[in-house]
């Protein structure tokens, strides 16, 4: 079965979160890879020890106990099926040992 994987020199996984409803926290993980299968199969793997939001203190909490505890859960995982349409991704993430049910809509931008 033919298999792209991203090409991470090329791509980017970045955030926004709200914060305290004042301001919005941007930021990205320079580690990741994965890809899609010919059959619409898609599976990331992000490494949460790459987290990076422009603030080392706040970077360091993130990776932490109190978030992603980056030192017993080096990694966020998401795998799923992409719709016939290319539009959604369906499928599930696991972060800090929990798995959650999570549907995306994809955005191609050139």
């Amino acid at each position: 079965m033919k298999r792209m994987t991203i090409d991470s020199a090329h791509s980017e996984v970045g955030f926004k979160v709200k914060h305290l409803m004042i301001s919005t926290v941007k930021g990205n993980f320079s580690t990741f890879g994965g890809g899609v299968q010919e059959d619409g199969s898609v599976f990331v793997s992000i490494n949460t020890g790459s987290i990076n939001t422009g603030n080392v203190d706040r970077d360091n909490h993130l990776k932490s106990s109190d978030f992603f505890n980056s030192e017993e859960n080096p990694t966020i995982t998401f795998a799923g099926k992409m719709s016939e349409d290319m539009i959604t991704v369906t499928g599930t993430v696991t972060i800090k040992g929990i798995t959650k049910k999570l549907n995306l809509t994809l955005t191609i931008m050139v």
